[in-house]
């Protein structure tokens, strides 16, 4: 008996290695959306639960054809992980795609903008070190959010101005700001 895997087997395992990494490195991009996405816990929320029973109904499905306990666990814990962990990003993106263009501006108070560097080994003490981004915090519906830009937004603006914020509806109905 040979130990080899055929090419339709080879094809798909490295097809769903390459997708992994892919929603990985997606992971990473999403990060300053969901920064900027109102609402964005319950999204997370929301798109966890659905990953779950996403994963539950695929796992199902799949498990059927398996024959020994162990086939039917690995389809399981593979569904259930895989679908929950990235239903978020999922999620995300669909409620970000530009399917509108719907946006509306809102005057909120604002806080404070901070810029942020980041090294990817730390930050060298005693360099002069441009910012990546502007963190702006301000008061939305009562509640201090903290939102993510590349730059400055509100230069000048002092704690307790009002500033305008553009909103794009988003389709799952979490509303998010793009600078």
């Amino acid at each position: 008996m040979s130990n080899t895997l055929d090419w339709k087997t080879k094809l798909i395992a490295w097809g769903s290695v390459l997708t992994i990494v892919g929603l990985i490195f997606g992971y990473a991009l999403e990060f300053k959306h969901f920064s900027n996405t109102l609402g964005v816990g319950k999204l997370v929320a929301f798109s966890l639960i659905a990953g779950a029973a996403l994963g539950g109904w695929l796992a199902s499905k799949l498990s059927r054809s398996e024959t020994t306990f162990v086939g039917k666990v690995r389809w399981w814990v593979s569904s259930l992980i895989l679908c929950t962990l990235f239903m978020p990003l999922i999620a995300s993106w669909l409620n970000r795609l530009p399917l509108s263009n719907t946006t509306r501006q809102i005057s909120v108070e604002f806080i404070e903008e901070k810029p942020f560097a980041q090294e990817r080994f730390g930050l060298e003490k005693g360099k002069k070190i441009a910012p990546d981004g502007y963190y702006i915090f301000v008061n939305y519906r009562g509640e201090i959010i903290r939102l993510r830009a590349d730059r400055q937004q509100f230069p000048g603006k002092e704690r307790g101005d009002l500033v305008q914020l553009v909103l794009r509806k988003g389709n799952l109905g979490f509303d998010w700001v793009r600078f």
